[in-house]
C-alpha cells in the first residue's frame, strides 16, 4: 500500500501492457493489472490450489484492512464480525482452463478444486476462513456494481443495528 500511494503522489501509472493474453490484435492494448505474489499470503500451497486470484487478493486486502482500522482480531467477538464480498465472476481465464483441461484429458482431469475456484463466494469465503471469523458470511453478484451492492448491504446491516462490524468490499478478475 506504501509503494501504491507513494507512487500516486509522484504521478506514475500502473497502466501498462497486459500479460494475461496477448492483445497484439486489438487497438488498445494496455490496461490495470494487478501484479501479485500469492506466497505474500504465507498459506500452504493446497490452500492456494483451491483459491481464485480474486480470493487472495481479497484475503491480503481484508487482512491490511483490519489493520489498518486497528482492529485486533484477538479482542474481537469471532461470531460478531460478518463478511460481505461483491464478486461477479472469479476468472474467465480459469473456468477457459477447466474446460480445456476436461476436453484434453476427459472427466478425469476434472479436479475438487473447480468448485472452490468458480464460486464467486469464495472471496468471502476465504476472508472468514482466514481471519476466523464466524459471522454472517455473503457474496453479492450484482455484475458491474457487485462491491457498491456489497458496501451498501453492510452499511444497511451496521445501521439498521443488525450488525456491528463487516467487513466489506469488492473485486473483479473477469480477464
Amino acid at each position: 500500500p506504501r509503494t501504491f500511494f507513494e507512487n500516486a503522489v509522484r504521478g506514475t501509472s500502473g497502466i501498462g501492457p497486459g500479460r494475461k493474453f496477448d492483445a497484439s490484435p486489438f487497438a488498445v492494448r494496455i490496461g490495470g493489472e494487478l501484479i501479485f505474489d500469492e506466497q505474500e499470503l504465507g498459506l500452504p500451497a493446497d490452500r492456494l490450489a483451491e483459491m481464485p486470484a480474486v480470493a487472495k487478493w481479497s484475503v491480503l486486502a481484508a487482512r491490511k484492512a483490519i489493520a489498518d482500522a486497528g482492529v485486533d482480531l484477538a479482542h474481537e467477538d469471532p461470531y460478531a464480525i460478518d463478511v460481505i464480498a461483491g464478486i461477479s465472476l472469479p476468472s474467465l481465464q480459469s473456468l477457459e482452463a477447466r474446460f480445456l483441461e476436461r476436453d484434453w484429458a476427459g472427466m478425469a482431469a476434472a479436479t475438487p478444486q473447480t468448485v472452490f475456484v468458480m464460486n464467486p463466494a469464495a472471496a468471502a469465503l476465504q476472508i472468514g476462513r482466514d481471519l476466523g471469523l464466524h459471522g454472517e458470511v455473503v457474496n453479492i453478484t450484482t455484475a458491474c456494481s457487485s462491491s457498491a451492492s456489497a458496501i451498501g448491504y453492510a452499511a444497511r446491516l451496521i445501521r439498521s443495528g443488525e450488525s456491528s462490524c463487516v467487513a466489506t468490499g469488492g473485486a473483479e478478475e473477469s480477464i
